[in-house]
């Protein structure tokens, strides 16, 4: 928490200096002249408002990002409190405070602390987790998956308190995991054993099922998760140690209010102009390069599941070679000898994407969310698989802030269900700040 608290007061610090630049008078006589105590003391109401908003808790799931939207949080809180006690006590601002540098601080504060957290992780990983007491739903395949990968990580959040499962007899080991009972005695176990959360490793388990369970937790403080398949971490077994963490489930039909769907097409509609505009100086270059690096055509498209199941065609610039099959599997890494030497740039750059700005001014997509899927690969979804289909594709979103960012969809179903469960403005927010601090990486790298 210390070091947290010190990047904070840091991050406070440089977003008050970087709009001082913008005063209307010299550096050093504006240090003399500002009134420093509503400088502490909107910088002692944004370190609450972190607190607050639980950015000093050591996160499960998604710890960078519930920290990123608590620090977006705690900054937007704290220059409404500013602002609305300006007014009411009739301060007057001074004339060298120009409306440049009232803008750079709110902007500074917006996304300078997420930065500097991010920064920090970056170059000192830690890891703050505390042992979770797990009981498991499920001695299957993909409960057996489960333990053993639990197995091969060292210092794992997780001590399995025991399995239940109707098809395994009591007291057989798996694992090093014991068998305690069916899922009948779900009840009895929450009840004489203090349990964190209940994991269920069963892919095709009936909703039926999945409501009994989630209505004996609802009195309890155990959390309920969902192994939704094998791919969720089997190809990825580093998932159960980093923040990503276990896949999400609820039942819960939760859509955005109607304020939130329009302010978030405007913002999409926006948004995806300026980036249009700001780029287009890059798109003929791109262009030119792809006509004398292959054959073939500049754009690649291909149709991808939308909004409540509908399909629509997704434009990219084409980064593989015209040989090969439009719905062939995604490269892993740029090694791939399918991706031509101009896409591999593009793709490590991810400017093959832009053309999907054209898919977000069209309202087939929007800036952030799931991930656009290929029609074969909705096959046999689960409804709690098809969830992601609620809301528009992005042109980013949670799994293009992961290392697992090449990965199948359906191989990380957590990304799209903790976004469809938490949507809102500031999540978007975080998530493109994010997405530029992913992308700056990768350049750098």
């Amino acid at each position: 928490m210390i070091t947290k608290l010190i990047a904070d007061i840091g991050s406070y610090s440089l977003a008050v200096m970087t709009s001082i630049l913008f005063y209307n008078i010299d550096f050093l006589q504006s240090l003399h002249e500002i009134n420093w105590i509503l400088i502490i003391g909107a910088g002692v109401l944004f370190l609450f408002s972190i607190y607050n908003y639980g950015g000093y808790k050591n996160h499960v799931e998604f710890s960078q990002l519930n920290e990123s939207m608590a620090l977006v949080n705690a900054a937007i809180t704290t220059i409404i409190i500013s602002i609305v006690t300006l007014f009411i006590v009739t301060l007057e601002i001074p004339t060298f405070i120009s409306i440049y540098s009232r803008i750079v601080f709110v902007f500074s504060l917006l996304i300078i602390p997420s930065f500097l957290r991010q920064f920090i992780y970056y170059w000192f990983p830690v890891n703050n987790k505390e042992k979770e007491n797990v009981l498991l739903i499920g001695g299957g395949v993909i409960g057996k998956l489960f333990l053993k990968q639990l197995l091969s990580i060292n210092n794992t959040q997780f001590t399995i308190h025991g399995i239940l499962d109707d098809k395994i007899s009591k007291g057989k080991i798996i694992y090093d995991s014991k068998v305690i009972g069916d899922i009948s005695e779900l009840e009895t176990v929450i009840a004489n054993s203090k349990i964190d959360r209940v994991i269920v490793a069963v892919r095709h388990i009936s909703e039926t099922k999945l409501n009994e369970i989630r209505s004996i937790l609802l009195t309890t403080q155990a959390n309920l998760f969902l192994l939704p398949s094998i791919e969720s971490f089997h190809k990825n077994p580093a998932k159960l140690k980093e923040y990503s963490g276990i896949p999400i489930i609820s039942l819960d039909d939760k859509k955005g209010s109607m304020y939130f769907q329009i302010s978030k097409r405007i913002i999409d509609i926006i948004g995806s102009l300026i980036a249009i505009i700001i780029t287009l100086p890059l798109w003929p270059i791109i262009m030119l390069l792809i006509v004398f690096d292959s054959k073939g055509t500049i754009l690649f498209k291909q149709y991808r599941i939308g909004l409540n199941g509908e399909e629509f065609e997704i434009y990219k610039f084409r980064t593989m070679f015209t040989k090969v099959p439009v719905y062939a599997p995604c490269p892993i890494d740029n090694s791939d000898n399918r991706i031509t030497k101009v896409g591999r740039w593009l793709r490590k750059t991810s400017l093959d994407e832009l053309p999907q700005l054209l898919n977000i001014l069209k309202g087939e997509m929007s800036l952030v969310g799931p991930r656009p899927e290929m029609p074969f690969q909705v096959k046999g979804y689960t409804p709690i698989e098809k969830q992601r289909w609620k809301v528009k594709p992005g042109l980013t979103g949670l799994w293009q802030i992961t290392p697992h960012r090449n990965a199948e969809p359906y191989e990380n179903p957590e990304f799209d269900q903790y976004y469809i469960l938490n949507q809102s403005l500031t999540l978007d927010l975080v998530i493109m700040v994010m997405t530029c601090f992913f992308i700056f990486k990768t350049w750098t790298h």
